[in-house]
């Protein structure tokens, strides 16, 4: 949580006070990484056809994550209300995208088997 925290911080212009937001923004990508994984590998109904309960929970946490994005600046309409261009260069949410991208190239890949 800490090291998507630190990423956050690096983009974002973050104060003190974003903190608590920002580490639940991070909390709940971790969350909906591991619901989306478990959806797509065990599919979005159950055997009787049905929706899984936690495709509601993907839902709602996503919801719940927008929230807090907007709160820290991460929308583009966001931008737009504090006063940032959306479009322009050195776009915080760009950044992060960047940030986290150039981070996972430099990551080691597993040996194909």
């Amino acid at each position: 949580m800490t090291r998507l925290t630190q990423k956050l911080r690096a983009v974002l212009p973050l104060t003190p006070a974003d903190i608590p937001t920002a580490r639940a923004w991070c909390e709940i990508e971790v969350l909906a990484r591991l619901a989306f994984h478990e959806l797509r590998t065990h599919g979005l109904t159950t055997g009787q056809g049905e929706p899984r309960r936690l495709l509601g929970a993907y839902r709602q946490m996503r919801q719940t994550q927008l929230a807090y994005g907007r709160d820290l600046g991460m929308t583009p309409q966001a931008r737009k209300s504090l006063g940032a261009d959306p479009g322009r260069e050195g776009d915080p949410v760009e950044r992060l995208r960047n940030y986290i991208s150039a981070a996972d190239a430099r990551k080691p890949r597993p040996a194909a088997g």
